[in-house]
Parts: structure tokens; sequence; C-alpha cells
């Protein structure tokens, strides 16, 4: 069974409402310290897409050292913040059991917030989990 981590041009995309924080996340994902300094400072302050935007580039060790702990923190707080990709993607990180304990149990429950949240992929990777 395959679950659906949200595609980074999709994450951009829906984030560049927030032109600052796509600047930022791009010039993180170069290795370009300020920007991730600025990602880190929107995602403090309670920017939920700059908490996400940050953990996706822990994710997948762009632009910083991969830290699926770090990653694990930061959808935390953009899922609690109300943006349900952060819900989706914290379930992927414990159905694949990176930076967690693998628990099904647990990313059926963030999948489920996230289609809760009207996100169709955690909806959809809900479903999986269901059948």
């Amino acid at each position: 069974m395959k679950i659906k981590l949200i595609a980074m041009f999709m994450a951009l995309v829906v984030s560049s409402a927030n032109a600052s924080v796509l600047s930022d996340y791009n010039d993180c994902s170069k290795g370009n310290t300020k920007g991730c300094q600025a990602l880190q400072k929107a995602c403090a302050g309670g920017d939920a897409w700059g908490c996400f935007n940050l953990g996706y580039l822990y994710e997948n060790g762009r632009g910083v050292k991969l830290d699926y702990f770090k990653a694990k923190s930061l959808y935390q707080k953009a899922c609690a913040g109300g943006l349900a990709l952060g819900c989706n993607n914290l379930g992927v990180l414990y159905y694949n059991g990176q930076g967690v304990r693998k628990n099904t149990e647990t990313a059926k429950q963030f999948f489920g917030k996230a289609c809760d949240l009207h996100c169709q992929l955690g909806c959809t990777n809900y479903a999986r989990l269901v059948r």
C-alpha cells in the first residue's frame, strides 16, 4: 500500500500566497542560512506555512541536514496551526516510521485530521488505511 506525501510543487503553489515564505523557502532549499532563519522566525511567530515548508526541507534534506525529528516537530506545529498538509505529512512520518515509532493508527488519525481540514490527499491516505 502506497501512502502519498504532498509534492513539493503543490506545496509551493499553495503557499505562494505568502511571497515572503516562498522566497525564504527557495533560499533555504539552496543552503542560504538567512532563508532558513526567516522560515524559523515565521514558524516561531505562528505561521503554519513557515513551519510546513521548513519541515519539508528537513524531511528531504534540502538545504539543511536531513532530520526527521525536526520535520516531525515542525509538521506538528503546522498541523496545530490548522494547516491540513502539515497533518498529512505528519501522518506520512508515522506511517513510514521516520523520526517516530511506526504507528499506523496514529498515521490514520493525522490523515483523518487532514481530511477534516479539507485536504483530499489526507482523505485518500485515510481511506487507504481504513480498507
